[in-house]
């Protein structure tokens, strides 16, 4: 007899299933180490068949047919795909894995195929998996039953707030962005030392996107970060140089996700071709890679910067809003946190962890030093051991006897029944002593780690401070905080100074030597003509002038060698 079926609530029922699996076992990532279920079947393969970082690549290929066949029957191509985003570091701020041979471009090329590709773990990759062995974190059986896999992984590293994320489910997306990570962990530092909600704020100055850029919306990131989320706008770093009557813009970043081709060539292409624009003579990428990025724009005869900026800025991807959504899933829901709450998240996780790998630690000590104690016992006569053991009908038996005769408890009768002879003859009294103060010494500090909180804190520190001497780097994106809330770029404008023997201007004079374009005179060195570099507004006998990079050494060279120069 056919069965009735409301067929609109059965597909409500379906729907709400799907999207709680999409939003629980695809898109969005758990809070304790900011991976999706792809990503962390990647780690573990790579870390279960001990591809480390010191050891020989790997054919990604190889990699590729493990995880699909071991724990993520998916397609070949999605798992591959997640692979080298792993990898990419125009994408992830700390790469988690290595790939050798052509893991793609930020100029919008593929990858090669997997099986030109090798790949092994990165060092921070190996954090993520650190005391894995000692499964300080749940497990759960892999699709057919043949192995386990971990839940999340320990993540030593703070990858939820160091590497950004993006997932779309149904009805829920999520946009975490990556920050510098010796920003993160003073961070945490002042948490763990509690410090004001204010001070833990404030050494995390803003998202440090691999490919740099310029945050300009700055004054904006508090309130994001107290609600987890809102929007920044990046823009790319530029520099003008004048070739002649011409001027030329050099973009020398961009904004994060965005590529050369598609992002700004091909957009650059439709103003001039399809838009008609006559604000530009040439534009060419000079690009190397996606760390020395180079992208030079000439400007039309008699083109204002500005004009040109302005349109450059809102028609092609130099400038590109980045969404901001912390939400991940906290105990198998989506929640959305602030960045405390995120950095609370990291110190619960890693509270958990430590305080799990010290209880297994303890019940191996623990077990060791009855060991111990228990072969102390028997070597008070190892004759009567041995005699009692060969008399005994059975191994039941003679652990009885034996337990009987040196007083003697189950685990340590099993333990020494376990011993080869050859082994117990060898015994000596004072090396047991030894092992037996260790242990003891080693039994009392596992306990205060798994039962004080406050030793579990100081293990955080003492790691959050080795992993920065490692893996600490310097800042890549630049913030621009406006006071009165405004982002318009032409404040941010160079223009031309022209320089004299006399000063340093923006109005022109008759004897001009040289044109600079800066911002302001503040980035503008003189020189003068007794060999003195100096700021520009207070240099007099001016003989030329440069200006200020950002760069860590200014060197002075004198036409006649003179060495009465004054530079820094």
């Amino acid at each position: 007899m056919a069965k009735e079926i409301k067929f609109k609530q059965k597909s409500k029922e379906n729907f709400l299933t799907y999207a709680g699996a999409v939003i629980k076992s695809r898109a969005i990532s758990n809070v304790e180490d900011n991976l999706k279920p792809v990503h962390k079947r990647i780690l573990f393969d790579m870390y279960d068949n001990k591809n480390f970082s010191d050891k020989k690549t790997v054919k990604c290929a190889k990699v590729v047919g493990s995880v699909m066949g071991r724990l993520h029957p998916h397609g070949d191509s999605s798992i591959y795909g997640a692979l080298v985003r792993l990898a990419q570091p125009w994408k992830m701020r700390y790469p988690l894995t290595y790939i050798q041979g052509n893991m793609g471009t930020i100029f919008g090329d593929g990858a090669a195929a997997s099986r030109y590709t090798e790949c092994k773990l990165t060092k921070i990759g190996e954090l993520m998996l650190e005391d894995i062995d000692k499964k300080p974190i749940p497990f759960k059986m892999n699709y057919d039953g043949t192995i386990e896999e971990p839940i999340i992984l320990p993540s030593k590293f703070p990858n939820l707030l160091c590497n950004g994320n993006m997932g779309i489910a149904v009805g829920l997306s999520a946009s975490l962005v990556p920050h510098n990570f010796n920003e993160v962990a003073a961070a945490i530092e002042a948490r763990l030392n509690n410090k004001s909600e204010e001070e833990i704020l404030s050494y995390i100055k803003a998202p440090d996107f691999p490919t740099g850029g310029i945050i300009i919306n700055g004054e904006e990131l508090p309130q994001i970060y107290k609600t987890g989320r809102g929007t920044i706008k990046v823009r790319s770093h530029y520099r003008l140089e004048k070739s002649g009557s011409k001027t030329n813009i050099i973009f020398t970043d961009l904004p994060y996700g965005v590529e050369t081709e598609s992002g700004v060539i091909k957009k650059l292409k439709k103003l001039v071709n399809e838009d008609g624009s006559d604000l530009f003579d040439d534009f060419i990428d000079e690009s190397a890679s996606y760390n020395d990025i180079s992208i030079r724009i000439t400007l039309a005869r008699n083109v204002a910067v500005e004009n040109a900026l302005a349109l450059l800025f809102s028609k092609t991807n130099l400038e590109t809003t980045v969404k901001i959504n912390n939400t991940v899933l906290v105990d198998g829901e989506p929640q959305t946190l602030n960045l405390l709450e995120m950095i609370d998240a990291y110190i619960k996780h890693r509270q958990q962890v430590i305080q799990n790998i010290a209880a297994t630690d303890l019940a191996k000590a623990n077990h060791k030093l009855t060991v111990v104690i228990g072969l102390q016992k028997c070597l008070s006569n190892i004759d009567k051991l041995v005699s009692l053991i060969r008399a005994a009908e059975s191994r039941a038996k003679a652990k009885s006897a034996i337990c009987e005769a040196f007083e003697l408890d189950d685990e340590q009768a099993e333990a020494v029944l376990e011993m080869k002879l050859a082994r117990l003859n060898r015994l000596d009294i004072v090396e047991l002593q030894d092992n037996q103060k260790k242990l003891e010494d080693q039994v009392v500090d596992l306990t205060n780690t798994r039962d004080d909180v406050n030793k579990r804190n100081a293990i955080i520190l003492a790691e959050l401070r080795d992993m920065r001497k490692k893996h600490g780097d310097a800042r890549r994106t630049e913030v621009i905080i406006s006071e009165a809330g405004m982002t318009d770029f032409s404040t941010e404008i160079p223009h031309e100074y022209y320089v004299s023997p006399h000063s340093v201007t923006d109005t022109p004079t008759d004897d001009i030597l040289q044109v600079i374009v800066a911002k302001n005179i503040q980035e503008i060195i003189g020189f003068t003509s007794d060999g003195i570099a100096m700021p520009a507004a207070e240099a007099k006998n001016i003989v030329g002038a440069t200006l200020i990079e950002p760069k860590e050494y200014l060197v002075c060279v004198t036409k006649n060698g003179y060495e009465n120069v004054s530079c820094g």
